[in-house]
């Protein structure tokens, strides 16, 4: 009698971090998080859920948000912030579109992506930084509403 031992698992098709829900790591020009540099047009998509989210400050553009779009499983920076509500955990962007935070922040997603991000635009750690929810306060001015903008 022959004994064989089973094949080997495939490998996944997917990682994860850090809880992020699985996500393709594709190449270049997609990068890791698999988020194409072009997106849908605000009118067509004026509303996004971002979860694994954090916020990025970049030199000469200002606050920004990273993290996955919970509708694709897809990363996305953001354009500059000029609105946050931190009692509802909703931002405005200088696009006008408004993102709906959901969950805390993932300091290690956010790094990945900001990572991605410096390669990509071939930036420096000099210009990009992470950043955190109380640095908005400096940034922002605060309405009587509580929010920034």
């Amino acid at each position: 009698m022959r004994v064989t031992s089973p094949p080997p698992p495939d490998p996944p098709a997917a990682l994860s971090l850090s809880g992020v829900p699985p996500i393709l790591f594709l190449g270049t020009p997609k990068g890791r998080w698999g988020n194409n540099i072009m997106v849908k047009p605000v009118d067509e998509e004026p509303e996004v859920v971002l979860t694994h989210w954090g916020i990025m400050q970049e030199n000469r553009i200002g606050f920004r948000l990273v993290g996955v779009h919970a509708g694709t499983g897809r990363g996305r920076v953001t354009s500059a912030l000029v609105e946050f509500e931190e009692l509802t955990m909703i931002a405005k962007t200088k696009s006008g579109r408004t993102y709906h935070l959901r969950g805390p922040t993932d300091p290690d997603a956010t790094a990945a992506m900001i990572h991605e991000h410096i390669q990509r635009w071939g930036l420096t750690v000099h210009e990009v930084a992470m950043a955190d929810v109380s640095d908005l306060a400096y940034a922002l001015p605060q309405n009587p509403q509580g929010s920034w903008h």
